[in-house]
């Protein structure tokens, strides 16, 4: 308890040197992902194992509550562990800006789509544990970024003044509100998929159903989904790529576009390779894993 005291108080007095020493566990992050992933398949939905799994809705809820929660808190607080919380007045519109979309995104991402989605497959305690992790340290660090250390020297422009109506950030932010529609319109196709399983399944003999752990799953089709195996995660990516511009390319933002890649792009591959592994021939030849025609 006392070593514990004598953190806080050393982290709450140099946070700076506190926030550049997570921001090196940070930058290992995105490498221990794609390292991971390219031998291991993420124990998600048709991919889970079979043991120490928890219940889909409330792993989702629990792991992915800790990125906005860390993020607003971090956000707020005048200093680190402290209950000292600024006023929204004490932000720049640039500021708060860049906080709403970091909330709404996971607004939608964590409580809408656990709401909205038909079932969840169960998830493994592993990636639970992982994302726990990393969007506790994610949050804090885009949060700081934004709320302290990136506020005078990147938040401003030469002659001193707000860059919210500055050309690259509203392009960002542009950039980012177009991938995350991108992201909840084919999280609708897929929902709407599940929901209707059996009205398709009836109005077409040729729709071949594939059933694991008790999920049913057939080949979805509209929008991006004609082209690509997963528009969904193609959409993140976009909204955080919008993200790292709007924020001038702070490197907090560019190491969760980093991870997000990471872990994004080689789950799209093995879910492109299972389609075609498990639907053979009716599964359409020209669809890529994740980018439009190219691959």
């Amino acid at each position: 308890m006392k070593e514990l005291k004598e953190f806080v108080t050393w982290a709450q007095q140099n946070e700076r040197e506190f926030f550049d020493e997570v921001m090196k566990i940070n930058r290992v992050i995105p490498l221990l992902f794609l390292g991971g992933l390219l031998f291991i398949v993420a124990p998600y939905g048709k991919f889970q194992w079979n043991s120490l799994r928890l219940p889909g809705k409330f792993a989702w809820l629990f792991m992915e509550s800790f990125s906005p929660i860390a993020f607003i808190y971090s956000f707020f607080v005048k200093n680190l562990f402290s209950t000292t919380i600024y006023t929204v007045s004490t932000y720049t519109t640039t500021q708060l800006i860049l906080g709403s979309l970091w909330v709404i995104h996971y607004t939608n991402r964590v409580y809408i789509y656990a709401y909205r989605a038909p079932k969840i497959s169960p998830i493994h305690i592993l990636p639970v544990l992982a994302a726990i992790f990393y969007n506790i340290i994610n949050g804090y660090t885009n949060a700081r970024w934004i709320s302290v250390f990136g506020r005078d020297n990147y938040l401003y422009d030469e002659n001193g003044q707000d860059i919210y109506k500055s050309p690259k950030f509203i392009l960002g932010v542009f950039i980012f509100l177009i991938g995350m529609v991108i992201n909840i319109h084919h999280d609708n196709i897929l929902f709407s998929l599940r929901n209707n399983l059996d009205k398709s399944i009836t109005k077409s003999e040729s729709v071949k159903v594939i059933t694991i752990a008790n999920s049913r799953y057939v080949i979805p089709n509209g929008g991006l989904f004609d082209y690509i195996a997963c528009p969904h995660y193609f959409g993140e990516i976009i909204e955080w790529t919008g993200f790292v511009i709007a924020t001038w390319y702070s490197y907090p933002a560019v190491l969760f576009l980093m991870a997000t890649l990471a872990n994004l792009v080689p789950r799209a591959k093995s879910n492109l390779g299972w389609y075609r592994e498990k639907f053979g021939d009716l599964y359409p030849k020209n669809r890529k894993a994740i980018i439009p025609f190219v691959w």
